[in-house]
C-alpha cells in the first residue's frame, strides 16, 4: 500500500508543474517539448535596430507582434508593418497584433512603403489649370511647361516662392522631390524678355551650321531677320510669328560668333517692348592635340588604362576623354566610356580571360571635335601582353609594320604598294604582332607586292606566334633567283599563331629552284591556318605546296582552298616542281597535321627526270595526317614521277583519311594510284572515292591503302552512299560541276 501511495502522489505532482507551466505561460517551454523562436529582420534599413524577442515558444503558443522598438527606418521610406516574407508577398501583420506559433521558427521581416509627395503648380494670379505630379521622394522629375495664362504679363518661370524669393525652376529642368510636398509658382513679368538658345550648352559649336531659336516670354508683333545683327556669321532661314522664331546660323571663321538683338524692336499687345539681348559662342572646328601617351596594367578579366592629358598651353580647349574598348576582330565597341577632364585613368571590367581587347583613348574638346582614331593611342590585350595598335590608312603607314614589330596593326583602306617590299620579320627577330582588315566583308586588299630575291621572303620574311586576319594579297611577285628558300606570298616562315582568311594570288617563284615555297606560307609549324585560300602560281624544287611549302610541330590547315590561277583550260600548269610537290601542302615534314574540309582544284606538273613524291593534296608526309572531308580536282602529270596520287604521293607515318575523294586525273611513272602513291606507314581509309576519270585502276601505287572507285558520271551519288555529314557536304548540279562541294568553305 505505501508503494501505491507514493506513486499517485509523484505522478500528481508532475501534472501539476505541466498545468502551472500552461497557465502561467512558461517562457523557456515545457521540458521535453520542441521549441522555436520569433526573429524580427530589418529588412534592408540603414539605421535603427530590429526589435529582439527573447521568448521561446511551442507549437500552438499566441505570440504578440512587437513595434518597431529599436526606430528602424531606410531614406524615403515608410516603416508599414511586418511580413512573413522579405518581399511583401507572405503574411503581413501589424504591431500588436497576434498570431499562432507553428512547428517552426519563424521571421518577421519589416515592411517599407516608398514616400510619394507631389509637385503642386500655382497660378500666382493667373488663370488655368495644371494637374500636380507625383513624385518619390529622392527621385527626380522634369519641371513642365507653364499651363497658366496672365493677360498682359509674360511666364518667366517657376520658383518655390510666390515673391519669387526662393529657388527658381526653369521649365525642362530637373527638380528633385524631398520630404514633404513641393509647391511651384509662376512668376509673370509685364516686360518683354527674349531667350535666345542654341545647341550648344557650354559655349562652343563645332557645326557648319545650326539652328537659333529667339523665344519671347509672350507674344509680339515686329520681329524679323533685319533686326538681328551678327558678327563672323551669316544669318539666313529666319521665320516664326508670336512668340517663337528660328533662323540658321552660318559660322564664318573659327572664333568668337555674335548675335544681337537690339531693343525695342518687338512689342506686344500693350506696347511693353523688348530690351537687347545677345548670344555668343566660340566656333571650333579643330580636333583635340592627341593623347601625349597611354600605358596600361590588367588584371583578373580586367582592363586597366592611363593616359596623359593636354596640358593648358597645349590644348586650351581639351575637355575630356572617350574610351571604347573593342573585342579582337569585332569592331563595334562593346563599351563606350565618357571620362572627364582631370581623370586620367579607367578600368574595364568583367571581360573574358584568355579573349583579345583593345582599348582606344579619343581627346574630345568643347566644341564636341575628336580627335581622329588614326592619332589616338591604343592598347591591346592579348594573352596579358599588351600592344600599341596602329590604324592604316595608306601605303606610308603600311610601312611601320616593321617599326613595332609586336603591334596591332588594323587596315582602315586597300593598300598599294609602289616600291620592292622588305619582308616585315626576320628569323632572329620575327614578327609577333596582329594584322588584320577592319572590315570582315569587304577584306582590306594589298596590291603591288614584290619583294627581292633572297630567303624568308613574302609580305613577312619571318613571324612567330602572330595573327593574320581577313586580308587579300593581289598579284604579289616573290621573285626568286637562284636556291631561294622559305617564300610564300604571306609570309616565308610561320611559327605558332594563326592565319585566318587571308587570300593570296600572284606568283612564288619562276624556276625549279629553291625549297619550302608556298602560295600562301613557305613553312608553319605549330600553326592554325582556316579559310584561306591561294590562287596563286607556285614554282620551285623541293617542299613545293600550292598553299603551304611544308608543316611542322602539331599544325591544322582547314576550311582553305587551292583554286586554278586561269581558266582557260585544264592544261594550265598552277604548280611545278623536282619533289615533295602537294597542292596544297608539298611536305608533311614532322610533327602532325590535321587537313579538314579542305579542297585543290589546279594543275599540277612535274616534268623533269627523278622527280617523286606528287599529289594533289599533301606530296609527301614524314609527319602523321589526318584527312577529314576534303576532295581533289584538276590534274596532276608526272610523266617521269614516281609515288603520285590524289591525296598523298608518299607517306613514312601514320595516315587516317574519312569521307573524302579525288576526282582529277593522276599520272605518273611509278608508284602511281588513284588515292595514293606509295605508303609505308600505317593507313585508315574510311568512306573514300575516286573517279574513273582519274584513269588509275588502282587505288593505290604499292600495295597499301584503300578506297572505292566511282564512275566520274556519278560522283554525285557518293555523298549519301557513304553516309557523308549533309551539314558538311552538299550536292547541285549547279555547282561545282555538279561534283560534291563542302558547305563550309566559303571559296567552294
Amino acid at each position: 500500500m505505501k508503494k501505491t501511495t507514493h506513486f499517485v502522489k509523484g505522478a500528481a505532482v508532475i501534472l501539476m508543474i505541466i498545468l502551472a507551466a500552461l497557465v502561467c505561460g512558461c517562457p523557456n517551454g515545457i521540458p521535453g517539448f520542441e521549441t522555436f523562436t520569433a526573429t524580427y529582420d530589418a529588412n534592408g534599413a540603414t539605421s535603427g535596430s530590429a526589435p529582439i524577442d527573447s521568448a521561446t515558444y511551442i507549437e500552438g503558443d499566441t505570440i504578440t507582434v512587437l513595434d518597431n522598438t529599436g526606430a528602424l527606418s531606410k531614406p524615403t521610406y515608410s516603416f508599414t508593418g511586418w511580413n512573413t516574407a522579405a518581399d511583401g508577398s507572405g503574411t503581413a501583420y501589424t504591431a500588436g497584433s497576434t498570431f499562432t506559433m507553428g512547428a517552426s521558427d519563424i521571421t518577421l521581416y519589416a515592411v517599407w512603403s516608398q514616400n510619394v509627395h507631389s509637385l503642386y503648380f500655382d497660378a500666382n494670379g493667373g488663370e488655368g489649370t495644371m494637374a500636380a505630379v507625383n513624385i518619390d521622394e529622392g527621385a527626380s522629375a522634369t519641371v513642365p511647361a507653364c499651363g497658366f495664362t496672365l493677360e498682359g504679363s509674360g511666364f518667366t518661370g517657376w520658383n518655390t516662392k510666390a515673391d519669387g524669393n526662393g529657388t527658381d525652376y526653369s521649365a525642362g529642368s530637373s527638380i528633385t522631390m524631398g520630404s514633404s510636398d513641393i509647391t511651384l509658382y509662376a512668376i509673370w513679368t509685364k516686360d518683354v524678355i527674349l531667350t535666345i538658345t542654341t545647341p550648344s550648352d557650354n559655349g562652343y559649336i563645332n557645326k557648319f551650321s545650326f539652328t537659333m531659336d529667339f523665344t519671347f516670354n509672350k507674344d509680339v508683333t515686329g520681329f524679323d531677320a533685319e533686326d538681328i545683327s551678327v558678327t563672323n556669321c551669316t544669318l539666313s532661314g529666319f521665320a516664326g510669328s508670336g512668340a517663337s522664331y528660328t533662323a540658321t546660323i552660318f559660322p564664318s571663321s573659327e572664333g568668337d560668333v555674335d548675335v544681337t538683338v537690339a531693343e525695342a524692336v518687338a512689342e506686344d499687345a500693350y506696347g511693353y517692348k523688348n530690351i537687347e539681348t545677345s548670344c555668343s559662342l566660340i566656333y571650333d572646328k579643330t580636333a583635340p592635340a592627341q593623347i601625349a601617351g597611354t600605358n596600361s596594367a590588367a588584371g583578373a578579366g580586367k582592363l586597366k588604362i592611363t593616359w596623359i592629358e593636354p596640358t593648358t598651353e597645349e590644348d586650351s580647349s581639351f575637355d575630356h576623354v572617350v574610351l571604347k574598348c573593342y573585342e579582337r576582330g569585332i569592331y563595334t565597341a562593346m563599351s563606350e566610356i565618357e571620362v572627364n577632364k582631370g581623370t586620367c585613368e579607367y578600368t574595364f571590367e568583367g571581360l573574358t580571360t584568355g579573349k583579345s581587347y583593345f582599348v582606344s583613348v579619343f581627346p574630345v574638346d568643347a566644341a564636341g571635335n575628336q580627335q581622329n582614331s588614326a592619332s589616338s593611342k591604343t592598347i591591346d590585350l592579348m594573352d596579358d601582353t599588351f600592344r600599341n595598335v596602329y590604324y592604316i590608312t595608306d601605303s606610308d603607314g603600311f610601312t611601320s609594320l616593321s617599326d613595332d614589330l609586336s603591334g596591332y596593326y588594323i587596315l582602315m583602306a586597300n593598300i598599294s604598294l609602289s616600291s620592292t617590299w622588305t619582308p616585315v620579320g626576320t628569323s632572329a627577330d620575327p614578327f609577333t604582332g596582329i594584322l588584320e582588315s577592319f572590315w570582315s566583308e569587304p577584306k582590306a586588299t594589298i596590291s603591288g607586292l614584290t619583294t627581292p630575291s633572297q630567303d624568308y621572303s613574302g609580305l613577312f620574311g619571318c613571324a612567330e606566334s602572330a595573327y593574320v586576319r581577313n586580308i587579300i594579297i593581289k598579284d604579289a611577285e616573290i621573285i626568286l633567283s637562284g636556291s631561294k628558300d622559305y617564300n610564300g606570298v604571306l609570309v616565308g616562315s610561320w611559327d605558332g599563331g594563326t592565319i585566318e582568311g587571308v587570300e593570296v594570288s600572284g606568283s612564288v617563284g619562276n624556276i625549279v629552284s629553291g625549297s619550302y615555297h608556298g602560295g600562301l606560307a613557305g613553312f608553319v609549324t605549330n600553326a592554325d591556318v582556316t579559310s584561306c585560300l591561294s590562287t596563286a602560281v607556285v614554282w620551285g624544287h623541293g617542299d613545293v605546296g600550292g598553299l603551304v611549302g611544308a608543316t611542322g610541330g602539331n599544325s591544322t590547315i582547314s576550311t582553305c582552298a587551292v583554286e586554278k590561277s586561269s581558266t582557260s583550260g585544264a592544261t594550265d600548269t598552277d604548280l611545278c616542281g623536282y619533289y615533295r610537290v602537294g597542292g596544297l601542302v608539298g611536305n608533311v615534314e614532322s610533327g602532325s597535321l590535321t587537313i579538314s574540309e579542305c579542297f585543290t582544284n589546279i594543275g599540277i606538273a612535274l616534268t623533269l627526270y627523278g622527280t617523286d613524291n606528287a599529289a594533289a593534296l599533301c606530296g609527301r608526309a614524314d609527319g602523321s595526317c589526318t584527312v577529314n572531308n576534303c576532295y581533289t580536282r584538276g590534274f596532276i602529270e608526272g610523266t617521269y614521277t614516281s609515288c603520285v596520287g590524289s591525296f598523298f604521293g608518299y607517306s613514312t607515318e601514320t595516315i587516317n583519311c574519312t569521307n573524302s575523294y579525288g576526282q582529277g586525273k593522276v599520272s605518273g611513272y611509278s608508284l602511281t594510284g588513284a588515292l595514293y602513291g606509295s605508303l609505308r606507314g600505317s593507313v585508315t581509309t574510311t568512306g573514300c572515292y575516286y573517279s574513273t576519270n582519274t584513269e588509275q585502276s588502282a587505288v593505290k601505287g604499292d600495295s597499301n591503302g584503300t578506297g572505292t572507285e566511282v564512275p566520274d558520271g556519278s560522283m554525285s551519288t557518293i555523298t549519301s552512299a557513304g553516309g557523308w555529314d549533309t551539314d558538311i557536304w552538299g550536292v547541285d548540279s549547279s555547282h561545282n560541276d555538279g561534283y560534291p562541294y563542302l558547305l563550309n568553305n566559303s571559296y567552294n
